[in-house]
């Protein structure tokens, strides 16, 4: 139980790192999410989409409970992927925000 806790606070301290690299691009170059139903919610306003980031982001701990529930290894599977996933999205973001301060 302790590595479903530690894992999905990874996730979700890299889920939110997201949202908030998102909202600095926001900032710097106004809306260009590559996402289409990310960038339909930031277009009706920061709070929609900081709800939208919160539901999905719900959403996917139950998912990741149940795959636990299936089996481990699913929710190991399921919930690394997306740690991989959203680790490169952070990194790109932060690249994009690198070259918009120089």
């Amino acid at each position: 139980m302790f590595k479903l806790i530690l894992l999905l606070a990874v996730l979700g301290t890299l889920w939110f790192l997201d949202e908030f690299l998102t909202l600095k691009d926001l900032k710097l170059k106004g809306v260009v999410e590559e996402n289409v139903i990310t960038k339909w919610f930031i277009k009706k306003g920061k709070y929609d989409f900081l709800v939208f980031k919160g539901i999905t982001f719900t959403t996917f701990c139950v998912l990741a409970w149940l795959a636990w529930q299936l089996h481990a290894y699913f929710f190991y599977a399921l919930v690394g992927a997306v740690i991989v996933i959203y680790f490169i999205v952070d990194f790109h973001n932060l690249e994009i925000l690198e070259k918009e301060k120089v």
